[in-house]
């Protein structure tokens, strides 16, 4: 657990933040559904 939060972390960093992070987690969910 510790371990993906750590990970998790990282790739939050990455997108600059929770909001960035969060809006590429949306997309990727509806992209998808659409397959």
């Amino acid at each position: 657990m510790n371990a993906c939060l750590s990970r998790q972390g990282e790739m939050v960093n990455s997108y600059s933040g929770w909001k960035g992070y969060i809006a590429a987690v949306e997309e990727v969910q509806t992209n998808e559904k659409g397959i």
